[in-house]
C-alpha cells in the first residue's frame, strides 16, 4: 500500500463480510460483480432528506423521532449539505499514521445536549429483527470518529430509521412501517476497524472466505489475467 487509500463505511462492509474481496477490491481494484444498483432506495432517501430538510426550516423536530431523541435536527443546512456529499464534501480526514482517507456522507444530524448525532435512513423489505442494527453499527462508529477528528463533539449516540413497506393504499400511495433505532457508537471500535483495514491491505491476500459466494469468482479471475 504505497499511497493513502480512501476507505468509507461501505468499503469497510466488504472488509467485514470478507477480508479477502475487500484486499482484491482496495490493492487490485477488483470488485466484486454487480447488477444495477437499485434506484428505489436511493429515491426514497432523497424524499425523507427533503421532508427533515422542510422539518429544519420550521426549527421542529419530525414526529417520526419524537420520543427517541433527546435534542434537534443541525440546524446548519449549508454545512449538512456538504456533510452529504461522500465524493465533495468535507466529511472526512486523513490519518497520516495510518496511510489512509477516510470519508463519509450523512444522510442527517441531530444535536442532543449540543453534541452531534449522526441520523441514517434504511429501506427494508421486512421490520427490523432484534439484530438488524448491528450491521450499520460500523456506519455510525465511522460517522462518530470522523466528526472527534473535525473537532466536533459527538453524543455517543446514532439513530437508524427504518422504513419498510406496511400497505398499499391507492392513488399511488404506499403506507410504511417506521422503526427508530438508537445505537451506541464506539470511538475506540472505529479505530480498531481502520487499524485492521490497513493491516489487511499491507498483508499477503488474504485465503479465500469459505462462506463468501464471490471468492471463487475473484480467483478465477486473477488466474485468468496472470495466464494460467
Amino acid at each position: 500500500m504505497k499511497r493513502p487509500v480512501r476507505l468509507s463505511a461501505s468499503t469497510l462492509s466488504v472488509l467485514l463480510d470478507c477480508p479477502r474481496c475487500f484486499w482484491l477490491q482496495v490493492n487490485e481494484n477488483l470488485r466484486r460483480p454487480q447488477g444495477p444498483f437499485p434506484s428505489l432506495p436511493s429515491g426514497i432517501d432523497a424524499v425523507l432528506k427533503a421532508a427533515m430538510d422542510e422539518h429544519r426550516e420550521r426549527g421542529e423536530l419530525p414526529p417520526e423521532l419524537a420520543g427517541t431523541v433527546r435534542g434537534a435536527l443541525f440546524p446548519d443546512q449549508r454545512q449538512l449539505n456538504r456533510w452529504r456529499d461522500s465524493l465533495r464534501g468535507d466529511l472526512r480526514y486523513a490519518d497520516a499514521t495510518l496511510g489512509v482517507e477516510v470519508v463519509g456522507g450523512i444522510d442527517d444530524l441531530l444535536v442532543e445536549n449540543d453534541r452531534l448525532t449522526p441520523l441514517d435512513f434504511k429501506t427494508r423489505g421486512f421490520p427490523v429483527k432484534e439484530d438488524t442494527h448491528a450491521h450499520y453499527e460500523h456506519q455510525l462508529d465511522l460517522y462518530a470518529w470522523l466528526f472527534t477528528k473535525l473537532k466536533r463533539g459527538v453524543s455517543g449516540r446514532g439513530v437508524l430509521l427504518f422504513f419498510s413497506p406496511v400497505a398499499y393504499e391507492g392513488q399511488g400511495v404506499v403506507r410504511f412501517r417506521i422503526e427508530p433505532v438508537v445505537v451506541e457508537t464506539d470511538l475506540q471500535r472505529a479505530a480498531a476497524l481502520l487499524q485492521r483495514a490497513v493491516k489487511v491491505l499491507r498483508g499477503p491476500v488474504p485465503n479465500r472466505h469459505a462462506d463468501c459466494a464471490f471468492c471463487h469468482f475473484a480467483t478465477s479471475r486473477v488466474a485468468h489475467d496472470a495466464g494460467e
